[in-house]
């Protein structure tokens, strides 16, 4: 894996365009976890989203970027990121 990009409501906690690097290494587990904020806090965007919990995954073999692969995420960390968008966000 090369790199993740944002998507239309995450974006990395650091300001980067994309997670690079020790940010996209497996843990113990196998899983990737991801430090991000909120891309938009307009309730209708979010509400409205059909592909920001997709993230883009891209990666290049023997030198060809490949295209990239939108994995969902698990529906547990889905549930999280929009109780987490609305905290971070300030919605009553």
């Amino acid at each position: 894996m090369e790199r993740i990009t944002g998507t239309t409501l995450m974006a990395p906690a650091d300001g980067s365009e994309a997670w690079t690097g020790d940010a996209v290494e497996p843990d113990g587990a196998g899983d990737v976890v991801l430090d991000v904020v909120p891309q938009r806090c307009d309730p209708h965007a979010v509400a409205e989203d059909k592909r920001g919990t997709f993230t883009p995954v891209l990666t290049t073999v023997d030198g060809v970027a490949q295209p990239p692969v939108y994995l969902p995420l698990p529906e547990e960390a889905r549930a999280a990121f929009f109780d987490y968008v609305s905290a971070a966000c300030d919605w009553d």
